[in-house]
């Protein structure tokens, strides 16, 4: 019990840290014009991914003011399309593991994160692989990955589009085994 009263004390100074960073960011820049819901929502997410991460053993995401900015555009290029498409981004010349999640008519940060980490029931951990129907749940565990940005931008149409972006990446093929953990009891 101490250790994830400590792992959350922790979460919480690691992400107003990066709020605070975000928030200098956003006063030195007229090209980001996020509003503080926006701040609020990603930090949110992020806290509410190492809640569920930490139940398997792994370290928190660093939420990223880059990767969040990447995370932004595409968010808001889905919104603009009314569509789900994954991007393809790279963030320092590598590929980025990424979710979408898409919602009519609200969007919580519980609501994506709940959507991804669901798809636990349909993980086969006998035989730890890529499946279509739980590569978002693997992402959000995936060991390896160290940091995330997050974007969320709302369509004419009042759908909401949350785009999360992973670095480095996860769900290599031979790497489910030590990179997606089953819960600690």
């Amino acid at each position: 019990m101490k250790l994830f009263t400590y792992f959350i004390l922790t979460l919480v100074i690691l992400n107003l840290t990066c709020f605070t960073n975000m928030s200098k960011t956003k006063r030195r820049s007229n090209i980001n014009k996020r509003r503080f819901s926006d701040q609020q929502f990603n930090i949110e997410l992020t806290n509410k991914m190492n809640i569920q991460r930490v139940k398997h053993g792994v370290q928190p995401l660093v939420l990223d003011a880059g990767l969040s900015k990447i995370s932004q555009a595409y968010a808001e290029k889905l919104a603009k399309l009314d569509t789900m498409k994954h991007s393809g981004n790279k963030w320092q010349g590598n590929s980025l593991g990424e979710n979408l999640a898409m919602a009519y008519p609200k969007m919580t940060a519980d609501m994506a994160a709940n959507m991804w980490y669901n798809e636990i029931k349909n993980y086969n951990w006998a035989s730890p692989a890529f499946q279509g129907n739980t590569g978002h749940f693997t992402q959000v565990v995936w060991k390896g990955s160290k940091q995330v940005g997050v974007g969320i931008a709302k369509s004419k149409k009042n759908n909401w589009y949350v785009v999360a972006n992973y670095y480095p990446a996860g769900n290599y093929n031979n790497q489910f085994r030590e990179n997606v953990l089953p819960a600690k009891k």
